[in-house]
């Protein structure tokens, strides 16, 4: 099992505004844990938790706007979360199924995977790192995760 490492990850966020403009952020506050299967990478699975409220677009007036009532209303429903259901593989590439849940809704998601490599870190633990997208009729999520293997 992997943990997501947040000190060397990224999960973004992508909305349309006004139909001309695309405000783009990144959490800053995250969890999760990938339970990989090498030699059956179809029987891998994941999980992540995202605090809404850590929200960072780089203008605390829309960060205010975007983690308030009327969009990811952190202050009610504090989490958003994804848990996969299916991993397929195709050409190299892997798509995991799964559902995101945003606010008090829960929607089928799949996020679209890149394999980035295996490594040991300096301290001799294994990590593995994942890059994705996730995209919705009104939210794109970008995914870049790092995991150390853990256990």
């Amino acid at each position: 099992m992997y943990l997501i490492d947040p000190a060397h990850s990224t999960i973004g966020l992508s909305v349309r505004h006004t139909m001309t403009a695309e405000v783009r952020g990144a959490f800053t506050a995250f969890e999760g844990l990938l339970k990989l299967d090498g030699s059956r990478p179809t029987r891998s699975e994941a999980y992540f938790s995202v605090q809404t409220g850590s929200l960072e677009t780089g203008v605390p007036e829309r960060d205010a706007q975007v983690t308030g009532p009327d969009f990811l209303d952190s202050a009610t429903l504090p989490l958003m979360s994804f848990r996969s259901t299916e991993v397929l593989r195709a050409d190299g590439r892997f798509r995991m199924a799964g559902h995101l849940r945003i606010k008090d809704v829960e929607a089928p998601a799949d996020l679209d995977l890149e394999f980035g490599g295996t490594s040991l870190d300096a301290y001799g633990q294994h990590r593995v790192r994942w890059a994705g997208t996730a995209v919705s009729t009104t939210v794109k999520l970008v995914l870049d995760v790092c995991a150390v293997l853990r256990g």
